[in-house]
């Protein structure tokens, strides 16, 4: 593996975590009836 895949990899792990985090967040929130941006109950 070079240099870029490496970066890029890291990059997309970043990502993916902070998209998770948010999920994890919402879903949270939303199922404490707080805020529900989705409209999903």
């Amino acid at each position: 593996m070079n240099i870029l895949e490496e970066i890029a990899s890291e990059k997309t792990l970043a990502m993916t975590d902070r998209v998770i985090l948010l999920q994890l967040m919402i879903c949270s929130v939303s199922s404490f009836g707080y805020y529900n941006p989705l409209g999903m109950s």
